[in-house]
């Protein structure tokens, strides 16, 4: 098995999504789908590797679309 990982939700993304009630992942791209059921929205998140010294190297999930 791979070694799995757990991101925090963006705040903009965690005021959109008051459930989770699925996750999909584009093989392509390797962008982040998030579904609400009870917002009945979709976000599209990205992992984005951080640049600046003091966290460099570090992913974060950012919100990319609404």
């Amino acid at each position: 098995l791979d070694e799995g990982h757990t991101f925090k939700l963006p705040k903009a993304a965690q005021d959109l999504l008051p459930d989770i009630a699925d996750v999909a992942v584009d093989p392509k791209t390797g962008r982040i789908f998030v579904v609400s059921d009870q917002a009945r929205t979709i976000v599209e998140l990205a992992l984005v590797q951080q640049t600046k010294t003091a966290t460099q190297g570090l992913l974060t999930l950012s919100l990319i679309h609404i």
